[in-house]
């Protein structure tokens, strides 16, 4: 109810919106600025975070009066899913726990041989899934296995792949020895750091697939509104007739472009092809295609001009193309070439005091665009 609301201000600014509104699903819209998305907090995933707290406590060494209570009244609670809101809490809440720790053995009576991450690359269970499948206790401590003579309580009669997988984990774990001290655990982040929410959301939210091109624009000096456009571009989810067509809202005959007939008004269409947005790219003697147009600044900037100050200038330009073609479809107003770069230098005369130190870079670029009016 929370996100539909959160969801419904961002695209529409009201209450609700339908989702052919919300032309970037809100799973991605949740993905930190550096992998495409928006930052905005995943509230489910936030509060995952702040549940774990329990769990982390729970598995330390401490001994506050909750856990006292919880391990007295459910002493096998990671075995069966106890009838307690809290023990229950911490039962479900354990395997997304384990997913983002990893433990520095102690005695090993609080880590799980196969289901923490304790020795070599990840959890046991997925290094060695077939010696798992003839696991009967899958819940048993470091401590139960390595302490009582390597008894893993599997199945009789293993498989081949089984029997070879245990010689192998019989190796890996045959120089571990268990202090005497209590098991700790940390964030399996680079470097490990201590249990913290903020780090545990950033674990579980990360795809660690990180997007160049979205830091370009987020750290640009342009207006949010700008770099919004700018965002919008590179996920290709601005709302082009096309866009609309594949979402069944316009017909094929309905998704040509204004301008040019019987050609389908795409994004591609609109900032490269279009003879309005060729017309003033050739002028400026800018190198456009078809490959980078939703990452502008990647074309070659115009000799002798400052590079420094690139990246924000093509993206004023891309978005006045964008906003001249509004004006036709919208206002019936057919802006040529000449008012479009009026309006780019409007922009750049309005912003110009966000560029700070590059103003004589700024100043260059507005006389190179008003030699063309």
């Amino acid at each position: 109810m929370l996100d539909s609301r959160r969801r419904a201000f961002l695209w529409t600014g009201e209450d609700r919106c339908s989702g052919a509104k919300s032309l970037v699903a809100w799973d991605n819209v949740c993905y930190p600025f550096v992998e495409g998305g928006l930052g905005i907090k995943d509230l489910e995933c936030q509060n995952h975070c702040l549940l774990m707290k329990f769990v982390h406590k729970f598995l330390s060494p401490c001994s506050p009066p909750w856990k006292v209570w919880v391990q007295r009244m459910y002493p096998n609670i990671f075995r069966h899913r106890p009838d307690s809101f809290l023990a229950r809490l911490i039962y479900d809440e354990l395997p997304r726990y384990r997913s983002i720790t990893s433990v520095q053995l102690g005695r090993g009576d609080t880590t799980a041989f196969w289901l923490d991450h304790w020795v070599g690359a990840g959890p046991l269970f997925s290094s060695f899934p077939a010696l798992f499948s003839h696991c009967t206790f899958p819940g048993c401590s470091v401590d139960s296995v390595l302490g009582h003579g390597f008894n893993l309580g599997l199945r009789p009669r293993l498989t081949n792949a089984a029997a070879t997988e245990l010689a192998d984990i019989r190796r890996l774990t045959s120089h571990i020895s268990l202090p005497d001290t209590p098991d700790g655990r940390l964030l399996a982040s680079s470097p490990l750091l201590p249990y913290n929410s903020r780090t545990a959301y950033s674990l579980l939210r990360s795809t660690g697939s990180l997007l160049p091109a979205a830091s370009t624009i987020w750290s640009c000096a342009l207006p949010s509104k700008v770099r919004f456009f700018s965002w919008l571009l590179l996920r290709g989810r601005l709302n082009t007739r096309a866009a609309l067509y594949h979402k069944n809202i316009r017909t094929r005959d309905e998704s040509d472009c204004e301008r040019c007939a019987h050609e389908l008004e795409t994004d591609a269409h609109i900032f490269v092809h279009c003879p309005a947005a060729s017309r003033l790219w050739s002028t400026l003697g800018i190198h456009t295609n078809e490959h980078c147009f939703r990452t502008p600044w990647e074309y070659p900037c115009p000799d002798g001009l400052p590079p420094n100050t690139w990246v924000e200038v093509v993206l004023l330009l891309t978005r006045r193309v964008w906003l001249s073609r509004n004006a036709l479809i919208f206002d019936h107003k057919d802006e040529n070439w000449e008012q479009t770069l009026r309006g780019a230098l409007q922009d750049i005369n309005l912003w110009q005091c966000r560029f700070k130190k590059r103003q004589p870079e700024m100043e260059a670029w507005k006389l190179f665009i008003q030699s063309f009016l």
